[in-house]
């Protein structure tokens, strides 16, 4: 953005000087007011500063970069995650010229030329980044993350009129205007981990997950207000009578910086019912985009083991029932997951061993094709369904899920 930086009075472009004449007693009348004496040279006296004053006005230290490189990368599309990107915010450069107003003589009168510097705030991008949506967990409700951003402080610098001599002795005093600065705002990253275990909402069991809201961002306008040196008018003795030099006013207009707005951005809440599954009370069915079948690792397996118990073979069957009927084609995936006792390592083995042991079971004894089993994972203590401080809690986090996509 361009600002115009100056004015002189209306309809004036250059600074200049006009002469009024009033009779001298004893003189005669001199010539009209509003005209010059007959024979007077008028020229305009070169300016000694260079035009071309456009420094770039150091801005406040910002992280800007170091954040958008962040950005760049986490936004990256990959497997498993879901990304959608925000355009960048794009804060024009502002640009101010630079005023030279050159000198004028009309006889032996003169002004002399003022230089006043322009100025050149950069423009900056800012890179807004995005929302990325992991992939869900089997029986679970994928993490969620909004990144964060900076809008940078800005600043401008103040102007000043320098105090011009007058003839006749007087001076025009300085003018000044004062620069102005905005502060910049930091909005954090925001996230919500997965969501696996079931809650009791409203009479319904249901994993949840809450909304995920980044706060909007605002930077206020600055100003950079008028500077104005008033008229003066001098009185100038001559031969012909005294006469009146008037300098006319000069003005820098008014400079201002655009407020910046960046809007909100949410995510609405997610909600996972779980029911119970028919043949299999202490099954849990949880019916989303997949339906997947959560089997506590203590229906399945004795503890710290990988091998199914006879008992087992009925909550898998009434899994492999339900399975037909509501996802017949789709690939199946079957995970393990465990408590957070013991060393990760050991339950990681242990997730993953279990998950084995029933992927076995419905390729070998149900007769699943064995090409509808997609993957077979441990999650081993991670995406826990409750938090580990009971037994309860840690026998619900010891589980088995098969999902099966529709």
């Amino acid at each position: 953005m361009t600002h115009r930086a100056a004015h002189l009075g209306v309809g004036m472009a250059l600074a200049a000087v006009t002469v009024l004449t009033t009779g001298c007693t004893g003189s005669g009348t001199g010539p009209p007011v509003g005209t010059t004496a007959a024979g007077e040279l008028r020229q305009s006296l070169p300016s000694t500063a260079p035009v071309d004053l456009m420094p770039v006005v150091p801005q406040p230290p910002s992280t800007v970069g170091r954040t958008n490189r962040r950005n760049e990368r986490f936004c990256r599309p990959g497997p498993g995650r879901t990304v959608t990107r925000f355009d960048p915010l794009v804060i024009p450069e502002e640009r101010v010229e630079p005023l030279v107003l050159a000198g004028e003589r009309r006889g032996a009168v003169a002004t002399p030329s003022v230089t006043v510097a322009g100025f050149v705030v950069p423009e900056v991008t800012v890179d807004l980044g995005c929302i990325v949506e992991e992939e869900a967990p089997p029986g679970c409700l994928g993490a969620v993350t909004i990144t964060g951003y900076e809008v940078p402080a800005v600043r401008i610098p103040g102007a000043s009129l320098p105090s011009r001599p007058l003839p006749g002795g007087s001076v025009l005093p300085a003018a000044t205007a004062r620069g102005d600065r905005a502060a910049g705002t930091t909005v954090p990253e925001v996230s919500t981990p997965a969501v696996c275990g079931p809650q009791v909402r409203l009479g319904r069991r249901a994993a949840v997950r809450p909304a995920l809201i980044r706060r909007a961002a605002t930077r206020p306008a600055l100003t950079r207000a008028t500077v104005t040196q008033p008229s003066r008018t001098v009185t100038v003795p001559s031969d012909g009578g005294d006469r009146l030099l008037v300098v006319p006013p000069f003005t820098l207009d008014p400079v201002t910086v655009e407020p910046v707005l960046v809007e909100p951005v949410s995510v609405p809440p997610a909600i996972l019912p779980f029911t119970a599954l028919g043949g299999a009370d202490d099954v849990d069915v949880a019916d989303g985009s997949s339906r997947d079948y959560v089997a506590p690792a203590g229906v399945l397996f004795a503890e710290e083991s990988h091998v199914l118990r006879p008992g087992a073979r009925v909550a898998l069957r009434a899994i492999l029932d339900d399975l037909r009927r509501h996802a017949p084609t789709g690939p199946v995936t079957v995970a393990g997951y465990t408590d957070d006792q013991g060393s990760a390592a050991f339950g990681m083995t242990l997730s993953r061993a279990r998950a084995r042991a029933v992927a076995r079971w419905l390729v070998g004894e149900a007769r699943l094709p064995r090409p509808r089993i997609e993957s077979v994972v441990g999650y081993g203590e991670a995406h826990p369904a409750y938090p580990n401080t009971s037994e309860a809690n840690m026998a619900r986090n010891r589980r088995v899920v098969v999902s099966a996509s529709r």
